[in-house]
């Protein structure tokens, strides 16, 4: 897995700073944007552990098989992970640095957290990718 890729081949494609620019744009779109709301209970930190941890790999196994059904096929999703667990574990802490480093926008007059925060999804994205993409294929 190439982890200095996730974090830059955003801005080595052709046009790759102003697709940034147009995705944090479109996160001002409440729709399509961004909403925080966090509590303070176990339960909910957990819940929120989980929905971490779980999700994105629900999102790859939905997005590479283009069917709704593979985001709830748990048996499948929790076997992804567990056969690809170091780079899915590398993958899941590299999103959490992303995303912590996204929060530096704040430092940009609140309006850069915008784009650090689209910068921080294609990171992410790209992170899940590298993990389906390196995974372990079995012989049929």
């Amino acid at each position: 897995m190439d982890v200095g890729r996730s974090f830059t081949y955003m801005l080595q494609q052709p046009g790759g700073f102003a697709k940034l620019i147009v995705g944090g744009l479109l996160m001002f779109v409440p729709i399509i944007g961004w909403a925080f709301g966090t509590g303070g209970s176990i339960l909910q930190s957990l819940w929120g552990l989980v929905v971490f941890i779980v999700l994105p790999a629900a999102l790859v196994r939905f997005a590479v098989s283009d069917n709704f059904g593979a985001f709830f096929d748990f048996n499948e999703i929790f076997a992804f992970i567990q056969t690809n667990s170091s780079n899915y574990i590398l993958a899941v802490i590299l999103a959490l640095v992303a995303g912590f480093l996204a929060m530096f926008g704040l430092i940009l007059l609140v309006v850069g957290v915008v784009f650090t925060i689209m910068w921080a999804a294609l990171a992410s994205a790209h992170l899940y990718g590298s993990v389906w993409a390196n995974q372990p294929r079995t012989v049929s």
